[in-house]
């Protein structure tokens, strides 16, 4: 099994691994123009309990968050968002508490479609603006959240057909086909990604699960060494590079205490609340032989609500708990 980030949603899919994740970084949007006046936004909900634990995902390519308690913004960085979905940790006033990349911070409740209606709204949008090459990888990456790979690339190639130059869409549509198991066109978007823009981080970090799964594990490495190197808090990458560490069918490359170490890590970015982080800690623990602690954190995942988890995640949970409750890795 791989571990993979959602369709970095902005993103870059590895996928709908993980629901809660979020990152600060910028997604090209090219084609994006402002809703015209007087366009119905999705409706604001002001109680707490209405938004708390929700999914959403935000209007815009360009939404920020303050980053940290203080609303105003006068004492708090500010940052990006992206196209990633998001969980909602509470509501207050008209501001919502999502978690990113270790920190916390708020992001206006106008900013935010629900997940559940997202697609019908960016379909509207489309309407409006069929020329957006954004408005189509925004949508492709809420059917990739939904594991709708098929309408997800459908999505995604119409994109690129609107502006080949579209990063994000290249990296995600190189997810889809991951998911679908063409690793060679998988390579093949990863790499012309990675070519219009040297620089675009989720591309190595997916990059490296495709060169994981061809069993090119220094070129895996190499690639999440580089995602981390320009985004040291990326959880994928670290979850990533976590998992190679502790499973690699390559003994040279196995470390169980980097494996934990990292592993770890990625938990604490994700505030221990990403299903497939704790996974991976679980793993990482057997392989060194901390088996109780394994399972104490496999049954945690196996509390996790169903829309957290992966297709089948559950079983291979119940599956992996049994061989750890038997000290077998």
């Amino acid at each position: 099994m791989v571990h993979s980030m959602r369709l970095l949603l902005g993103v870059a899919v590895l996928g709908a691994a993980i629901a809660a994740h979020v990152r600060a970084e910028p997604i090209p949007a090219p084609s994006y123009t402002p809703p015209p006046p007087g366009e119905k936004q999705p409706a604001v909900r002001t109680d707490d309990a209405g938004w708390r634990g929700r999914r959403i995902v935000t209007r815009r390519p360009d939404v920020e968050i303050v980053l940290g308690g203080d609303l105003s913004g006068r004492r708090s960085a500010r940052a990006r968002v992206g196209d990633d979905v998001l969980k909602v940790i509470q509501a207050q006033d008209e501001n919502l508490l999502i978690r990113l990349a270790g920190r916390e911070g708020w992001l206006k409740k106008n900013d935010a479609v629900p997940l559940e209606e997202a697609v019908a709204y960016f379909s509207e949008k489309i309407k409006r603006d069929p020329e957006s090459s954004y408005l189509y990888n925004k949508r492709g990456t809420i059917w990739s959240f939904r594991e709708q790979y098929d309408k997800a690339l459908d999505d995604f190639n119409t994109a690129l057909r609107l502006d080949p130059y579209n990063v994000a869409a290249h990296t995600n549509q190189g997810m889809i086909w991951f998911y679908k198991g063409n690793y060679d066109k998988a390579l093949a978007s990863q790499n012309e990604a990675l070519r219009l823009d040297a620089r675009y981080m989720p591309a190595y970090s997916n990059r490296g699960v495709v060169w994981f799964v061809k069993k090119e594990y220094a070129k895996a490495l190499a690639d999440y060494d580089e995602a981390l190197r320009l985004d040291p808090d990326h959880v994928n990458a670290r979850n990533n590079r976590a998992w190679l560490f502790a499973t690699c069918a390559d003994p040279k490359y196995r470390d169980h205490d980097k494996a934990v170490a990292e592993a770890r890590r990625a938990c604490e970015l994700c505030f221990w609340e990403n299903a497939e982080c704790l996974d991976t800690l679980a793993v990482a623990l057997a392989q060194a032989g901390q088996f109780d602690e394994a399972v104490k954190l496999l049954k945690k995942v196996l509390d996790f609500p169903t829309e957290d988890l992966r297709r089948g995640q559950k079983e291979r949970t119940r599956e992996r708990l049994k061989r750890y409750e038997a000290r077998r890795p």
